[in-house]
């Protein structure tokens, strides 16, 4: 009964020595490798294309685009109500 009541702690430093405390993102990440290549290679496959016809657009056409995105969005969040902004970001009240 000695012995084996000897052998447990170490067996538990054992189990321990392969957890990493900080790091332990990087082995649960290794996991998922798989599944995110994927992601990223069917992204690859339906975003190429469009990456390609956008690439050389002059960068003043895009800028003139972006501008009218922020007009756009200017104007609707003066048609948003105060009220309703509150509730859609709660955090936003919080204080630390």
């Amino acid at each position: 009964m000695a012995e084996s009541e000897s052998k447990q702690p170490a067996e538990m430093v054992e189990g321990d020595e392969k957890k990493l405390k900080y790091l332990d993102f990087v082995q649960v990440a290794a996991i998922y490798m798989e599944g995110v290549q994927t992601v990223e290679d069917t992204v690859r496959t339906v975003i190429g294309p469009v990456y390609d016809k956008f690439y050389d657009v002059p960068f003043q056409l895009l800028k003139f685009v972006d501008h009218k995105v922020d007009e756009s969005l200017r104007g609707l969040d003066r048609q948003v109500p105060i009220t309703s902004e509150a509730g859609v970001n709660p955090s936003s009240s919080c204080s630390l």
